[in-house]
């Protein structure tokens, strides 16, 4: 049998509820909109993409563990990576069982030059 601190710290791919941002999915699409900067070098580069990135939305409610999971660019992946370690606590964890617990969370930033 797993002993307690194992099954607290175990990551979920899937759970009943996934961890709620502040404004739903909306919000945190604000959040990130405001936050993320096109790179200057990237602009001059003409760099464009998406980066995909998964992070730990933990029990308490905290955005940790950041990783990127499909890059674009050096300059892209920084700037993604920055502005998601900058997301605030959600306002509810994952649960499963009736429980909070730490879920897996993918969320994809987009650069678009216009």
């Amino acid at each position: 049998l797993p002993d307690k601190a194992d099954i607290q710290d175990t990551i979920y791919d899937s759970v009943d509820e996934m961890p709620i941002f502040k404004g739903g999915d909306y919000g945190l699409r604000v959040f990130l909109a405001e936050n993320v900067k096109y790179p200057p070098e990237a602009k001059k580069n003409k760099e464009q993409g998406t980066v995909y990135l998964k992070f730990v939305v933990s029990k308490d409610k905290k955005v940790e563990q950041v990783e990127i999971m499909k890059g674009a660019s050096e300059n892209l992946n920084n700037e993604a990576l920055r502005a998601v370690k900058l997301i605030p606590d959600f306002e509810k964890p994952g649960f499963k069982d009736g429980k909070p617990v730490n879920v897996y969370y993918s969320l994809p930033v987009t650069f678009k030059l216009q």
